[in-house]
């Protein structure tokens, strides 16, 4: 990367490519990083100099939604079955869960994880149903719940409306071919609803993208991570990584004239003239704070109800510390 002289990457996508990208590559060479859709907990303390930023919120966050969405669902006293992935967002986020879910009066019955690379998952999944648990929480992204679900459904002790899940699996295109064995499954996920521009990103979008997957919102984190980047340079008068990294939360945040990505040339022009600019974000208002993280998200609890069709139950706005 220093070789090529990259001043800032926008990614990994997935924590458990962001981490050693970060500790291996960006931090040792001075490259700010940016990832648009890691969420990860340990991201906030790796020691990175603030060589690593994120505009998608941090799992520790979800973990309070997804227990609270589970105690709503089936009550205090509940003893619920859970599977994760094995890697830095499975693990974290099942313990992240589990400490809150538990502290909040529900109980743990099964807990296990997976490799998500291998060949046949029919023993993980008959422990995951085994028991008579009220309720199941299933961490994993879609490539890999798309292997084991028929092991699920075989079973013929696993109810996809009793079962939580989270943002990777609220996609009709992922959840539409599998069909009606999993209509109602419910999942806790971070929402584009706290981004001030998101519904304007959202319908241009739609309206000047062809050829593309559906939009997913995580569209508007990656035109954020992009576009505070620029204008930490334009502020900083360099394109050098230590100068980038030393403005992102200044164009971020207050004070400063409120601009979008529609108001870029505006900024521009503000900047330039020596006044403070404060980016809102598609996907949230950004505002970085000290460990690199946004300072608030939106968080919803969705269903999906049937072909091409997820409804939002209910949202909930957290609002980091600074």
């Amino acid at each position: 990367m220093k070789s090529n002289h990259a001043n800032v990457i926008i990614g990994e996508m997935a924590s458990s490519a962001t981490i050693p990208m970060a500790q291996s590559v960006t931090i040792p060479n001075h490259i700010v990083q940016i990832s648009p859709t890691s969420s990860a907990p340990q991201i906030t303390t790796i020691p990175d100099n603030g060589y690593l930023w994120r505009t998608y919120p941090s799992d520790t966050l979800q973990g309070n939604v997804l227990a609270q969405a589970v105690i709503d669902a089936f009550g205090k006293g509940a003893t619920i079955n859970v599977g994760a992935r094995n890697d830095a967002f499975g693990t974290a986020l099942k313990a992240l869960f589990a400490a809150r879910y538990t502290k909040l009066g529900g109980k743990i019955g099964v807990n296990i994880s997976w490799n998500p690379d291998q060949a046949n998952f029919d023993s993980e999944m008959g422990q995951l149903v085994s028991g008579n648990p009220k309720g199941w929480v299933i961490i994993d992204f879609p490539e890999t719940f798309q292997k084991y679900v028929a092991s699920l459904v075989r079973t013929g002790k696993w109810d996809a409306s009793r079962t939580f899940m989270t943002e990777a699996l609220r996609d009709t295109s992922v959840l539409d071919p599998i069909g009606s064995p999993i209509v109602g499954l419910r999942g806790t996920a971070a929402s584009a609803a706290g981004g001030p521009a998101g519904a304007s990103f959202a319908a241009y979008w739609k309206k000047h993208v062809t050829g593309a997957k559906p939009y997913t919102g995580f569209e508007g984190t990656a035109v954020d991570a992009a576009d505070v980047a620029f204008l930490a340079a334009l502020k900083a008068c360099s394109a050098s990584p230590p100068k980038i990294k030393a403005n992102l939360i200044s164009v971020s945040g207050p004070p400063g004239v409120k601009v979008t990505y529609l108001q870029m040339a505006s900024a521009i022009k503000l900047i330039r003239a020596g006044k403070e600019v404060d980016y809102e974000g598609v996907f949230s208002p950004v505002d970085f704070d000290k460990n690199g993280d946004i300072g608030s998200a939106v968080f919803e609890v969705w269903q999906y109800t049937g072909p091409g069709t997820i409804k939002t139950l209910k949202t909930v706005t957290f609002r980091g510390a600074g």
